[in-house]
């Protein structure tokens, strides 16, 4: 009897024991492994271009500041005007920048000081493209003696960029069924997707001053293209 009450006490304290040694274990969840593939589809649509955008400028050049600034300031108002006479609008104008400094020069270690020089640079967007010569020659007669560059843009680039996005998802989905497919795999699901949006084109540097031989015929401009560019960067699943 003796016997058989310690075997059951034994019992008893073993199975407690192991009951207290489960219930202290941390049960570990094995998170599923994902495998993906990240690519990357660039879309590029051309849209004919319906504005332009012209840097132009005023520069002028005298021993003082304020006639340097005076005949500035006239020719300003003159091309200001002749830009307005060319059909263009009063908002389409606007300064770019404004820069006054001095010239100097150092000859037998002095700095010798010259004239002052004054310009004014002005943003001209023209509605019509096929105006942009005529536009120019206007600016160049009232007064306007350098142009840095020629942009051609577009208005509503919104149908563009649409066509644009939808062949960067095809280029990035091609990408990833090719890699995915030489590597014995095939692609999911959409995890994720980023963009790079481009909707302008690179601006043609003119870098030329106006001299009596420019404005002897009429400029010649011709309508350009604008790139409209859209890169997605898509994450997919692996199967």
């Amino acid at each position: 009897m003796k016997n058989f009450s310690f075997s059951k006490i034994m019992l008893i304290f073993l199975s407690a024991f192991l009951i207290s040694a489960f219930s202290a274990c941390t049960i570990r969840q094995v998170q599923p492994v994902f495998q993906t593939i990240s690519v990357s589809g660039t879309g590029v649509v051309s849209v004919n271009s319906d504005q332009v955008t012209i840097t132009m400028s005023v520069k002028t050049s005298a021993k003082e500041l304020a006639d340097a600034s005076q005949e500035n300031s006239v020719k300003m108002e003159a091309v200001n005007n002749a830009l307005l006479e060319s059909g263009i609008a009063k908002e389409d104008i606007s300064t770019k920048n404004f820069n006054i400094y001095q010239e100097s020069r150092w000859e037998n270690g002095r700095q010798i000081k010259g004239n002052y020089q004054v310009s004014n640079q002005l943003l001209v967007i023209v509605r019509n493209p096929s105006n942009a010569g005529k536009v120019i020659d206007a600016a160049v007669k009232a007064g306007a003696n350098e142009f840095s560059s020629l942009e051609y843009n577009v208005s509503n680039t919104a149908p563009a960029v649409k066509q644009a996005r939808i062949l960067a998802m095809k280029k990035a989905e091609e990408a990833a069924k090719l890699l995915a497919g030489t590597g014995g795999a095939s692609v999911g699901k959409i995890l994720s997707i980023e963009e790079d949006f481009v909707p302008f084109s690179d601006p043609v540097m003119l870098n030329a001053v106006a001299s009596d031989s420019l404005s002897k015929e009429a400029t010649k401009i011709s309508a350009g293209k604008t790139d409209v560019s859209v890169t997605v960067h898509v994450t997919y699943s692996l199967q």
